[in-house]
């Protein structure tokens, strides 16, 4: 029951962005920093030191997306949400390789902007009649 009155006035297209923004961090940070820690050699564990040392850039905008999508999801902000799809697609050009991870997440963020702007205007619409 409080979870509908939460979408009653929230975006589910944010949520599922949120959602997915936050597993693909959670991917990348196990991914790398796990690699570190599991390493058997010096070899081994300096090369993951380097392809960690290359990949935090886009990790860091990652993280900062998944932070405006989670104050976009509560907050019902457009501007939170067109940061957080931003930080996605930049983190692209920072790591273009992992470009088939980060451009549908992109996508999914544009989906959501147009749902939580749609709501926000329903919003605004209801709270003019009511005056």
């Amino acid at each position: 029951m409080i979870i509908m009155q939460f979408f009653k006035n929230h975006s589910k297209m944010v949520l599922v962005s949120t959602i997915l923004i936050s597993l693909y961090a959670i991917l990348l940070m196990a991914n790398f920093y796990g690699g570190v820690a599991n390493s058997n050699s010096d070899a081994e564990a300096a090369g993951g030191i380097i392809a960690t040392a290359l990949v935090t850039p886009h990790m860091i905008l990652i993280v900062l997306g998944v932070v405006f999508s989670i104050v976009a999801l509560f907050a019902n902000k457009n501007w939170a949400a067109i940061t957080s799809c931003v930080l996605v697609f930049v983190s692209t050009l920072l790591m273009p390789i992992y470009f088939m991870f980060t451009i549908p997440l992109g996508i999914i963020g544009i989906i959501a902007i147009v749902c939580l702007n749609k709501l926000n205007q329903k919003a605004e619409m209801n709270k003019a009649i009511q005056n």
